[in-house]
């Protein structure tokens, strides 16, 4: 798999290069310090494998497979990660397009600029309130659990919020390629 069609403007030098790979898919540094050429485009591959043709997908395993002959590790999380992506591609959101994330993005920051408008929000002290109320009375009344609901959705808004505005800047300037 080839590097440029990645959607991350990647530091000149190949140990740099994986050491950015791997914090972005959130493989362990350790599966890839001695890595090669070999890893890069194996990773590489995972990341762009949501986005290739079936033959693409098959060179991208087989990738993976020649990596796992040196680094078994690696080769197991990496398939960990497709079969993650596969599933969910919110699971590894390093696998989406440019106008995926930004359209993910934008869906996020509607939900918390309406929370925010009405007056709702998802803050530690709003969760640690509502511990405290629960704890004292020894009971969760039909109010309660309805808050407890509607701040576990707004925490969970911000927690994809986050992810998605982390990965725009890991993009740092959303570069545009054929399959980005």
């Amino acid at each position: 798999m080839n590097k440029s069609q990645l959607p991350y403007i990647l530091p000149t030098n190949l140990p740099e290069q994986l050491r950015l790979l791997a914090k972005i898919t959130g493989t362990p540094f350790s599966f890839v310090r001695d890595g090669g050429q070999l890893t890069l485009e194996a990773i590489s591959g995972v990341i762009l494998y949501r986005h290739l043709n079936r033959i693409q997908k098959i060179e991208a395993m087989s990738l993976i497979r020649e990596v796992g002959k040196k680094n078994k590790p690696l080769e197991g999380q990496l398939v960990n990660l497709i079969l993650n992506i596969s599933v969910n591609p919110q699971w590894g959101i390093w696998s989406l397009s440019n106008k995926e994330l930004l359209n993910d993005h934008q869906f996020h920051n509607i939900i918390n600029d309406y929370a925010g408008f009405i007056g709702l929000t998802a803050s530690a002290v709003g969760a640690k309130t509502i511990i405290e109320r629960v704890w004292q009375s020894k009971k969760m009344t039909k109010g309660g659990v309805a808050t407890l609901v509607l701040w576990g959705a707004l925490y969970f808004n911000n927690s994809e919020l986050g992810k998605a505005s982390k990965e725009i800047a890991h993009r740092s300037q959303l570069k545009t390629s054929p399959v980005y």
